[in-house]
């Protein structure tokens, strides 16, 4: 299966589908939980800039691959 089709639906199990917003809703919910870990001990700036690090390197992966 293609990345981009991975990207559009998502298999679980024997034949259980999640829609695209619901892997959305739970990346955002993992996303937000980690974060949420190092509220005591770092910034809003740099949690803020810790997504566009990562951001950015999906942009770069995504880049590579297509090439």
């Amino acid at each position: 299966m293609d990345r981009r089709d991975v990207a559009v639906l998502c298999i679980v199990g024997e034949g259980m589908k999640l829609s695209q917003g619901e892997v959305v809703q739970g990346l955002v919910a993992e996303l937000l939980k980690i974060i949420h870990k190092y509220d005591d001990t770092m910034y809003l700036s740099t949690a803020i800039g810790c997504l566009e690090l990562v951001k950015q390197q999906l942009i770069n992966d995504s880049l590579e691959d297509a090439a």
